[in-house]
């Protein structure tokens, strides 16, 4: 009977450690998930010894999510800060010159190709006489028509030179 005992006692122990371990392992899955820059969340077992711990992990999970989230926004907006231009949302000058130094350098890039340099003559004028709302607009639309020109024609990128000077290159023959 003693023996009979002690093989319910083991089987019953096996099986509540197995069920702890499966939650263990799940545990661990989900620290390894956010190695991975994953963000894995799990359900919360049944044993209430294990309940606070998946509580816990599940919260920093969802949090660190969050952060990373608003980091990788953050960073994205500074990006732009320091690339672009604001009113237009072209490459700015520094970026722009970056872009076609980098391209004349390269020793695959192409063998022919083309800059356009658009400035808007009388900007200034354009300020005073129809106001900065309507210069805008105007700046605003060319930058558009060379961004669409952009993402029709491959390889081909813009920028904002200056407050009236635009430029387009095309590394591309004809």
């Amino acid at each position: 009977a003693l023996g009979v005992v002690g093989l319910l006692a083991g089987l019953v122990g096996s099986l509540v450690v197995g069920r702890i371990r499966r939650v263990l392992e799940r545990t661990v899955e989900q620290a390894h998930s956010l190695e991975r820059g994953e963000y894995l969340t799990v359900d919360e077992p049944a044993v209430p010894e294990l309940q606070g711990l998946t509580r816990a992990m599940n919260s920093m999970v969802v949090r660190l999510k969050q952060v990373f989230e608003g980091q990788a926004t953050q960073v994205e907006t500074l990006r732009r800060q320091a690339t672009c231009d604001v009113l237009t949302g072209l490459s700015n000058r520094g970026h722009f010159m970056g872009q076609l130094g980098g391209l004349l350098q390269r020793e695959d890039g192409p063998a022919e190709g083309g800059i356009v340099l658009l400035r808007v003559l009388g900007l200034a004028d354009l300020n005073r006489e129809l106001g900065h709302d309507v210069a805008d607009r105007i700046i605003a639309t060319i930058a558009q028509a060379l961004q669409n020109y952009t993402q029709r024609a491959q390889g081909c990128f813009s920028g904002r030179l200056t407050g009236s000077d635009f430029a387009l290159c095309l590394p591309v023959g004809g």
